[in-house]
């Protein structure tokens, strides 16, 4: 498999943009387009690349920076 080797690799396909959202039950959907988040958080700082923590859709509780692994 070629899983091993994208720490190797320069590819768009590391710097995609992930959004996430989660539930009360820890469940993770997504990955969501950025218009949408955008307009979840229009008050809030959009960064690419990162991962947002959601209780039950309505609170901000932190948003994290996702690398490629």
């Amino acid at each position: 498999s070629s899983d091993s080797t994208i720490e190797n690799n320069s590819n768009s396909r590391a710097e995609r943009i992930i959004w996430y959202r989660e539930s009360s039950g820890s469940v993770k959907t997504g990955p969501f387009p950025l218009d949408e988040v955008s307009s979840w958080y229009e008050r809030c700082q959009i960064l690419p690349s990162a991962e947002f923590i959601i209780n039950d859709g309505a609170s901000w509780i932190d948003v994290k920076i996702v690398r490629p692994m």
